[in-house]
This record gives C-alpha cells, sequence and structure tokens, in this order.
C-alpha cells in the first residue's frame, strides 16, 4: 500500500507543478504583451526577493515532511518557476491596469533592428540614460519598413501604478512632416 499511495502523491505533485507553471506561462505571457514594459530588469527584485523565501520554505517543508524524493524535489522546483511567472504577471497587470497617470511621448531614432523568438523589435537610445538602450516590439510592415539611423518612433509610455514605466503605444513618424496617421499607431494593448 505504501508503494501505491507513493505514485499517488507523485502524480500529485507532477500535475501541481505542471499546472502551474503552465497558468504561471500562460498570465504572464499575457500581461508582457497586453502591457509591455519599458525595462523589465525592475521586476527582478520582486522576483529574487519571492524565489529567496520560496527556497527557504520550501526546504523547510521537505525536511518536516521529511521527502527525499527528487520528482517531488523537481515538481517543488516546478512550482516555484511557475509561481514566479505568474507573479511577474500579475505585478505587471497591476501595474498596467487602471493606470491614471498622463501619458509620456517620446521620439526616438531607431539604432537596429532584430527579429527573434521575440518578434519583430527595435532598438532606439533611453530616454532618461544616454548609455542605456531599450528593445520595442513593432509590427512585421513597420520592422520591414525601418532604416536604422533614419527612422523615428513616437513612443507612449506611462508611469504604472508601482512606478515601472510601460509602453501604451508605438508609432512611426513620417519621415516629412514627422506626423503619424491613425492607420500606423500600433496599440500595444490591443
Amino acid at each position: 500500500m505504501l508503494a501505491q499511495e507513493n505514485y499517488v502523491l507523485n502524480f500529485f505533485w507532477i500535475c501541481a507543478a505542471v499546472v502551474l507553471c503552465a497558468g504561471g506561462l500562460v498570465l504572464h505571457t499575457y500581461a508582457e504583451v497586453k502591457f509591455p514594459l519599458v525595462d523589465g530588469f525592475h521586476l527582478l527584485l520582486p522576483a529574487a526577493l519571492f524565489i529567496t523565501i520560496y527556497i527557504i520554505l520550501a526546504f523547510c517543508f521537505c525536511k518536516f515532511f521529511r521527502i527525499n524524493s527528487p520528482i517531488i524535489g523537481q515538481c517543488i522546483g516546478g512550482i516555484g518557476f511557475g509561481c514566479i511567472l505568474a507573479l511577474t504577471g500579475i505585478l505587471m497587470l497591476f501595474n498596467a491596469k487602471n493606470d491614471s497617470s498622463p501619458a509620456m511621448f517620446h521620439e526616438c531614432t531607431v539604432i537596429k533592428t532584430d527579429y527573434g523568438k521575440g518578434g519583430y523589435s527595435i532598438e532606439t537610445p533611453s530616454w532618461k540614460s544616454p548609455q542605456k538602450y531599450y528593445w520595442l516590439k513593432v509590427s512585421r510592415a513597420d520592422y520591414h519598413s525601418t532604416i536604422p539611423g533614419m527612422t523615428k518612433y513616437e513612443v507612449e509610455t506611462k508611469k504604472g501604478n508601482l512606478g515601472f514605466e510601460w509602453v501604451v503605444s508605438i508609432s512611426r513618424m513620417d519621415d516629412e512632416a514627422l506626423q503619424v496617421s491613425a492607420f500606423d499607431r500600433v496599440d500595444v494593448r490591443q
């Protein structure tokens, strides 16, 4: 009977790890697409704090219940990973949802373009620090017609409820009049 209980317990931990990892990944990806941060570095501190507390609690849990199974240990690690993804997703959603701060507009000249797993991106100089650069996602059409060093974009950002600046929209500016038509505006919240 003990061996059968062990299989049931292992199955429970594996299911919990898979469900929490998948749920955390979906929540984080949704928040990343809907309300992208200008600089995601700000989420590292809450995530590092959470992972430290989680590791300590998981260690105490395993010692208290005398869990020596490597499968359960790996599942507890997977649960922690899913929770970190969910936590960063929740922070991004809370930061941008019902944000009443005034919009800030920044004019940027594209330095470099890149296509990778994250989609079509442009690199622009930071509007805060001359040593930093930001990677911003753009539409496929904008990506293919962007000329580094010449193409300008207007980036609309907001401060955020938690102080994490996030991108509301990215608009390509016309080379001649530097005016943006309503059809060129890409709203990242949709």
